[in-house]
């Protein structure tokens, strides 16, 4: 099963509306918290894998890691494991300013590809590009998304927080992956922190004792906390 698609979002505020454009892609906006003072800490990275394929373990630590006061900016070639899962190049950059009081994570990927489910009878899963980011200012925490040329999959014009997609196997077997896409991590009670992950990939999900694929992949992922 592959399906392509490519459509235009705008999604505003906490419950996701979205005005929707032909043509380009999905893009999407999140405001947590009014009223904070930035700089304060943000963190991005490309992606990162924590596998384990025929009972070999297959981590990948996140990729091209920035952070406000550490790294604040790195890159990749692009990486990933043999034959199952792929990053192209990517960068990220993590800024805070004082005389703006804005504190920002930016992360740029290009063509991400999960070719391994097709080995189980399911499809490739790819993006194109990928672009995700958050931002502290003192109107508050925002962090939004966007990506192009999805395949493997369907998703709604309108993609909401959390949005799960689960990958069916051939006849008579247990899904291959669950896809969580918009994945918007903030604590409770909320503090104004936000983590955005574009999309989580969890291999097998409802099966983990007798798959022989377990674990995560994260694609795209941002973090503003204004502390």
């Amino acid at each position: 099963m592959t399906v392509r698609k490519a459509r235009h979002g705008v999604l505003v505020g906490l419950s996701l509306l979205a005005l929707v454009l032909p043509g380009v892609g999905y893009a999407g906006a999140d405001t947590v918290a009014p009223g904070v003072r930035a700089p304060a800490l943000a963190s991005g990275s490309i992606g990162a894998v924590n596998i384990v394929v025929d009972g070999t373990p297959q981590a990948i630590p996140p990729i091209a890691e920035c952070q406000t006061g550490a790294n604040q900016q790195a890159s990749t070639p692009g990486v990933g494991v043999t034959d199952f899962v792929e990053f192209a190049a990517g960068s990220t950059r993590c800024r805070a300013s004082v005389v703006a009081w804005t504190t920002t994570a930016t992360v740029t990927g290009g063509t991400f590809r999960l070719p391994g489910l097709r080995r189980y009878g399911g499809p490739l899963i790819r993006l194109a590009s990928y672009r995700v980011t958050c931002a502290i200012t003192t109107s508050g925490t925002e962090a939004r998304f966007q990506f192009t040329g999805l395949n493997g999959f369907l998703a709604p014009s309108t993609v909401p927080r959390n949005h799960v997609v689960m990958i069916p196997g051939p006849a008579g077997s247990p899904p291959l992956a669950r896809v969580t896409l918009n994945e918007l991590v903030t604590p409770t009670p909320p503090d104004g922190s936000v983590r955005l992950n574009l999309m989580r990939i969890r291999l097998f999900p409802t099966t983990p004792s007798a798959a022989p694929a377990t674990g995560d992949i994260v694609v795209g992922s941002v973090h503003c906390d204004p502390s």
